[in-house]
């Protein structure tokens, strides 16, 4: 792996486009697997490369880590090459490296020349990866007589770069039967202004709260209410993703907001599915549900029909 990091540096005088590194795990590592990546850190941080894509857990250890590159991490080897399709512009070089067995990643290097090959796009440097090939807006409408969609823009292509960690939050809390006490909110790493320590809300309003475009420090303190251990929450995450067939990458971080390090995506179509199972829990807070921070999403009773949206920079 350090070899070809210093071969990738040796060659990048030659290339005038982007310089990537795409890298998987290093497997049969056993107890030293964590050790041995992190080692990896200052070869990637000292490295030429413009951006660096990591798949594969043991590999967070060096997202975490490494400062001062524009590094991400995936879940998914599929979201992975779609963006590296994007990141690839005329004259790029391209490293590709990780262990054969024990990860998709090898999987990525096969498709990627013939992709490329069918790949036509412009992605200047300042696109990535807030820009509109990342998070593009659509929307679906729905016929509230009949459940089907009677309208659609741009749904193939919908993509965002946050997740949808609160609405599955919503939908369980909803089926749950929590006391409606008061709380105080923890210490989490996203407190300001009004969401600091110690501040008083009710349950109910904590749930209700992720209806409305959630602060952070509330999606946090839903989880803390509702999971014991991280364990159980992604136990319940997982249930979700595997039972309605949502995206990979839906659900990355516990908050859903935008991450550099992380990866998320979710789709038009994540949102429907689980609109046609739990409409009446989802629209059960002034008929919508509107979640996202830079960018919002969300499924709202227009009363004929309901609109289904991601990806937009108002709210509606």
């Amino acid at each position: 792996m350090i070899n070809a990091i210093e071969a990738f540096n040796s060659q990048c005088k030659y290339f005038s486009g982007n310089k990537i590194i795409a890298i998987g795990k290093i497997s049969d590592l056993g107890a030293q697997s964590k050790e041995i990546h992190k080692k990896l850190i200052t070869y990637i941080e000292e490295s030429k490369a413009d951006y660096v894509l990591c798949l594969d857990d043991e590999t967070r250890v060096i997202v975490n880590n490494t400062k001062n590159k524009n590094i991400t991490w995936y879940n998914d080897p599929d979201l992975l090459l779609k963006d590296l399709l994007y990141m690839a512009n005329k004259d790029s070089l391209i490293l590709l490296k990780s262990s054969v067995t024990d990860t998709q990643f090898p999987k990525i290097a096969q498709k990627l020349p013939i992709e490329l090959k069918k790949f036509n796009a412009d992605l200047s440097e300042n696109d990535y990866p807030t820009g509109k090939k990342f998070n593009q807006y659509a929307y679906l409408k729905i016929s509230n007589e009949t459940d089907q969609i009677i309208e659609t823009y741009n749904a193939e292509n919908s993509s965002t770069i946050s997740g949808i960690a609160p609405v599955l939050y919503y939908i369980y809390a909803k089926g749950k039967n929590i006391e409606n006490k008061n709380v105080q909110l923890k210490k989490w790493p996203t407190n300001k202004g009004r969401y600091i320590e110690g501040a008083s809300f009710s349950v109910n309003d904590v749930i209700n709260a992720m209806s409305d475009s959630p602060h952070p420090s509330l999606i946090y303190q839903l989880s803390d209410l509702l999971f014991d251990k991280e364990k159980d929450r992604l136990k319940v995450i997982n249930e979700f993703v595997h039972n309605y067939k949502l995206s990979k990458s839906a659900v990355v971080n516990l908050t859903g907001r935008y991450r550099k390090k992380e990866r998320q995506c979710f789709t038009i179509y994540d949102l429907y599915n689980l609109y046609i199972k739990h409409k009446n829990i989802l629209l059960s807070n002034n008929h919508k549900f509107v979640f996202g921070d830079q960018y919002k999403h969300g499924i709202i009773n227009k009363g004929d029909y309901t609109l289904i949206y991601t990806s937009d920079t108002n709210d509606k």
